[in-house]
Order: C-alpha cells, then structure tokens, then sequence
C-alpha cells in the first residue's frame, strides 16, 4: 500500500518532491510532501488503516500550500489505487485537514491532510 500511495503522489505534480516520514529531510527546500502510514485501527464495527500527508510550502506562501493540499484532495479522494505488489486495490477516503502551522526548521508553514483506507474481509496491508 504504501509504494501504491508514494506512487499517486509522484504523479500529482512533478515538481513536488515526495518523502517519507523516515527520510532524511535536512535542508530541503519547500514545496514538498511527506507521507506517513499511521496506526491501524481496528473497531466492532470497522477497520482502517489511517495515513497523513504533510504538505509544506514557503513560510508566507499560503497559495502555493492550498493548492497543493488541493491537488492532492482531489487526486486521492474515492480514489481506486492498485497495489504495487499484485492485483489487488483499495479505495482512499479523505478524513480533513489539520490548522496550518509552521516548520521553523524548514522556513515552511504546513497543513496535515488525513485519510483512510478501509479494510475488507482480509485485505491487510
């Protein structure tokens, strides 16, 4: 799942460059995104496997942040993604967006946009 989704990302715009949580972020220059698989849950009722994507832009640059945070709604919102590892797909919701906030160790104001990843029958990860 998670090669599936840094793969959506990459098409979204070339320009952006996608990380992943782990990678190593020193001095990177904005715009970029960061993906990060969050913990699955599991209720009565459903189970889902949560991630984030962390948009950062230029501090100040407030349009470039909503656009990108746009782009990437869009793009993955009720979205059918084939795994990277064989036939199977899944289908990404979105959940929201967090308050922006600033990165002073990256000049960057950021946003958290949430989704999810239902889980049926035994489609882990």
């Amino acid at each position: 799942m998670r090669n599936a989704l840094y793969s959506e990302l990459n098409k979204i715009n070339s320009s952006v460059k996608v990380y992943h949580i782990s990678h190593p972020l020193k001095k990177k220059e904005p715009p970029f995104v960061i993906l990060k698989m969050e913990t699955e849950v599991q209720t009565r009722l459903s189970s889902f496997t949560p991630f984030s994507v962390f948009c950062y832009s230029k501090a100040g640059d407030l349009n470039t942040l909503d656009n990108l945070c746009g782009k990437i709604k869009n793009a993955l919102n009720k979205k059918m993604i084939n795994r990277v590892s064989d036939d199977t797909s899944f289908i990404i919701e979105y959940e929201g967006a967090s308050a922006d906030f600033v990165d002073d160790d990256f000049n960057a104001v950021c946003r958290k946009l949430s989704f999810k990843v239902p889980i049926f029958g035994n489609d882990f990860l």
